[in-house]
């Protein structure tokens, strides 16, 4: 563990770490400010996955991507971290159709560049309706594991709506009027 407390895996298994935060007011005085304790486990990966709140989007909507690690085919709970200080890897998103959507970071919009290792969460941005496969390569210590997940990009529900409340309170689209109370 370094000063500024990143932690860096060196071997298989479980540790637990005490830390402080403490002023030496002598030789023999101090004054804690606060301390913490955390359960730190080290895994060995057998895949990684693309985790995605939903699978159908709209039309100039974002929606958040990110890796998740995989041990054993179960997802690990919570997200394992994949990025640090010094990049353990990469990773490298695609989509099938830059038209229908395309991947950025979340800070792109504010000039912000990241590198492929600090790209283990993205977003993506729905440009036009169509159906787009995005793709996940991931290389961590030289092993490469890729993830695709089918994403369908649907225009706005908006005027599906107010066509749907015309229909059922006018009658509309049946070409008749309502004819009773409402």
């Amino acid at each position: 563990m370094t000063v500024s407390g990143v932690i860096q895996g060196r071997s298989l298994g479980s540790s637990r770490i005490d830390v402080k935060s403490i002023d030496r007011v002598s030789a023999t005085s101090e004054i804690v400010y606060s301390e913490a304790t955390v359960d730190v486990q080290v895994i060995n990966l057998s895949s990684i996955r693309i985790h995605a709140p939903l699978t159908r989007i709209e039309v100039q909507k974002d929606m958040p991507l990110w890796a998740v690690g995989l041990q054993g085919g179960s997802e690990l709970e919570p997200p394992v971290l994949l990025g640090g200080k010094t990049s353990l890897g990469s990773c490298q998103w695609d989509v099938s159709n830059k038209e229908v959507a395309e991947i950025h970071h979340v800070f792109q919009p504010y000039g912000v560049t990241m590198g492929r290792g600090d790209q283990v969460e993205v977003r993506l941005r729905a440009k036009q309706p169509g159906k787009v496969i995005v793709k996940l390569t991931t290389n961590f210590s030289g092993v490469v594991w890729v993830d695709e997940i089918d994403i369908q990009v649907s225009q706005s529900n908006t005027l599906r709506r107010i066509d749907l409340f015309l229909s059922v309170y006018f009658g509309l689209s049946s070409g008749l009027l309502y004819s009773g109370r409402f």
